[in-house]
């Protein structure tokens, strides 16, 4: 447990701590550069106190916080900054928090949890929503694990591919069943227009010609192709993250195909999640290499890789002018909203004493009005 001041306060909820000092100092002085100790991405809990060294109480209300980096220009200092006694905390959003406004000067117990924050907050987060319901699989048709077949073919879809430039060999034919039988929502709309179906099945079988897929990659591509729920699964070193790579390209092309078969759908994102970071890292820099115009965002922790620092979401952040000219207009109504919460409390104490010199017949009235509309104009302007 930590005692230290609070500097400065941001929109984002973002709070610089200052002069913070440990309750319980270990004998030797701490090494930040190599401790856990208020580490980067850290879980800490935020006490507000009416004192430093106040004793905390078991009523006390908890505001929970994500320790971020205060120089995300050069992330390897970060420690010097624990060395000056500071460091940036993020505010956790969610029904389950409590919310306290913090203010400049406030005093804070600081609880370090040494816990990493993107592992546990998100799953936290989800059982906190989640609902007692059945899952809507169909009866397990939709993970093709019932006697049922969610493969179909509507009359509506029916017509002939075109496929006279197209050498329908065992391949082929495998991809064109696919999207026959296909009932993946995308596929199915794509399938209604002669012109877009024939090109999806162009692409794909130039794609998966050039992957060079095994058997059993194969069978396992065109199985997620066909059905809204897939697991592949396999012991290491049987190329499944190589096959999540192909899968990629796959719906990128299906994207594409059917954005323009349907442009009222808008631009549907791809999600790809993984538990650790360094999988993630890995699966980005195969598809960043095999698809070198990918359009990609990366969300979470510190990179280590260099190919994809450009797809970071803090580098979009900060190289995007419009997300900096965004930024300073909500900090600027930020501290806009501060300034009027602070005149409002300033201008009850004027009114008040208007309203007493009203009462003992005092010019001095008129001059409190004034001044307190000159001050609201000078602001809301």
């Amino acid at each position: 447990v930590y005692d230290g001041i609070i500097s400065t306060v941001d929109w984002e909820g973002k709070i610089l701590i200052s002069n913070f000092e440990s309750r319980r100092p270990p004998f030797q002085k701490i090494h930040w550069k190599t401790t856990r100790r208020l580490s980067q991405a850290s879980l800490v809990g935020l006490v507000k106190l009416s004192s430093s060294g106040q004793r905390l109480q078991p009523n006390d209300k908890i505001v929970w916080a994500e320790i971020v980096l205060s120089n995300r220009s050069n992330p390897r200092d970060e420690y010097k900054q624990r060395e000056d006694g500071r460091f940036v905390v993020s505010l956790l959003e969610g029904d389950g928090f409590h919310k306290i406004d913090f203010h400049k000067g406030d005093f804070v117990a600081i609880i370090d949890c040494q816990t990493f924050v993107p592992e546990h907050i998100p799953v936290l987060k989800a059982l906190e929503m989640q609902k007692c319901q059945t899952l809507p699989f169909n009866e397990g048709k939709l993970l093709n694990i019932s006697r049922g077949s969610p493969g179909h073919v509507d009359k509506q879809e029916e017509g002939k591919f075109e496929t006279e430039d197209i050498v329908l060999d065992d391949l082929s034919a495998q991809i064109l069943n696919v999207l026959r039988t296909s009932s993946l929502d995308p596929i199915i709309q794509i399938r209604r227009d002669n012109r877009a179906r024939s090109q999806l099945l162009i692409e794909l079988i130039d794609l998966v010609r050039s992957a060079t897929l095994d058997q059993g990659q194969l069978n396992s591509l065109l199985s997620s192709l066909t059905h809204p729920v897939h697991c592949t699964q396999g012991p290491p070193g049987t190329g499944k993250s190589y096959l999540g790579v192909v899968l990629v390209r796959a719906l990128l092309i299906i994207r594409k195909l059917w954005i323009h078969t349907c442009p009222n759908i808008g631009k549907p994102p791809i999600l790809v999640l993984s538990y650790k970071n360094h999988a993630i890292d890995e699966f980005l820099v195969d598809l960043v290499k095999a698809q070198p115009s990918i359009n990609l965002i990366r969300v979470g922790a510190q990179c280590g890789e260099p190919l994809l620092e450009r797809y970071s979401e803090k580098f979009r952040l900060f190289s995007d002018p419009d997300v900096s000219i965004t930024r300073k207009k909500l900090q600027d109504v930020y501290e806009l909203k501060r300034t009027l919460f602070s005149l409002s409390n300033h201008t009850d104490i004027h009114l008040s004493k208007a309203e007493f010199a009203e009462s003992q017949n005092n010019d001095k009235s008129k001059k409190h009005r004034y001044f307190i509309t000159h001050k609201l104009g000078t602001i809301i302007e």
